[in-house]
């Protein structure tokens, strides 16, 4: 698992994305930190993009 991005929103609330190393088939791994420091979720979100050759 590799972090990819934070996103970081105006009412404090911070999105972690993560690369999943192909561990749930190139999703990402979605985590989510509220603004009192506090991880309220984490979840497998949309997959990221595969190149087929």
């Amino acid at each position: 698992m590799v972090l990819k991005s934070i996103a970081i929103w105006t009412d404090g609330s911070v999105e972690f994305y993560h690369n999943d190393g192909d561990l749930f088939f190139g999703h990402y791994i979605l985590v989510t930190m509220d603004s009192s420091d506090r991880f309220l979720d984490a979840h497998i979100a949309g997959q990221q993009k595969m190149l087929i050759s």
